[in-house]
């Protein structure tokens, strides 16, 4: 969700692949459905720190990350696609929203593509080389897992 508590956004990978867009219930906690975003072939979703921005992988014939701006409403507006490697999977932003991170989960090519966030937009500055999985970052001691 976003860092409000005000809105939850969950990828759709399964039949009609989406990202669905819920408003949160201050009191009682209850997500309710506001609408969903088509997107071809959606597997992660990640909301940044700052709240201004969403992020998807998409795996398939896109092999991307998608860039959303998001405003007061919760509402997305796509600003950008930027490749991904191959099969991108998971995905971690610091604390400061300077760094995106994505997994990589083809079993040939397993590695962790690093973007650095320009207005919103991830812009490729390498890849290191890892196993299978997620990514994790470490907010206590700023490590890479």
């Amino acid at each position: 969700g976003d860092p409000s508590g005000s809105f939850l956004y969950v990828a759709n990978s399964g039949g009609t692949p989406n990202i669905a867009i819920f408003s949160i219930n201050q009191s009682t906690g209850v997500p309710t459905l506001q609408t969903t975003i088509n997107s071809t072939s959606v597997w992660g979703v990640i909301v940044d720190p700052t709240g201004q921005y969403v992020y998807t992988t998409n795996q398939g014939a896109s092999n991307s990350v998608s860039a959303y701006r998001r405003d007061s409403a919760g509402l997305l507006t796509l600003i950008g696609n930027v490749a991904a490697g191959t099969t991108p999977y998971y995905l971690a932003i610091d604390p400061q929203s300077q760094y995106l991170y994505v997994s990589n989960n083809n079993v040939a090519t397993q590695f962790v593509s690093q973007y650095r966030i320009v207005s919103g937009l991830p812009v490729s500055i390498g890849t290191i080389a890892a196993g299978s999985g997620g990514v994790f970052l470490d907010l206590l001691t700023k490590n890479f897992y």
